[in-house]
């Protein structure tokens, strides 16, 4: 892309020099004398113009061509994960049994205890 603006600054700067190189002929010598008479112009509009051009080319500014520029690297501290707690070791808990007064019996002989289990420590007899 640049080297393409480079090639129509040159290209357009050389135009302009052949214009001026031009307007600098006068027209009316190419075309004979009339009578005698020659029509000279002090019409010179081509040196302004390829002064301006000049001028303007001369002026703007250049392409430079610097070191590729990098923001600068962002730390970040690492996500805060919210684990549940581990989970404590099983204790040993000492074995229970499960006792329904109103039938006199432990689980599993009996299914269904109307007035609720009673824990007692279980002991082999």
């Amino acid at each position: 892309m640049k080297k393409r603006v480079r090639k129509a600054t040159q290209v357009f700067l050389a135009a302009s020099l052949l214009i001026f190189g031009a307007s600098t002929f006068n027209t009316a010598d190419a075309h004979g004398a009339h009578r005698g008479h020659y029509h000279r112009t002090n019409h010179w509009v081509g040196p302004f113009i390829a002064g301006g051009v000049v001028t303007y080319a001369l002026t703007q500014p250049r392409w430079v061509y610097a070191q590729p520029v990098y923001p600068s690297p962002v730390y970040t501290a690492p996500p805060v994960v919210l684990a549940p707690p581990q989970p404590l070791l099983a204790q040993n808990l000492p074995p229970v049994w499960y006792y329904c007064a109103s039938t006199q019996t432990y689980y599993p002989y009996v299914q269904v205890c109307a007035e609720g289990w009673k824990l007692v420590p279980a002991t082999p007899q």
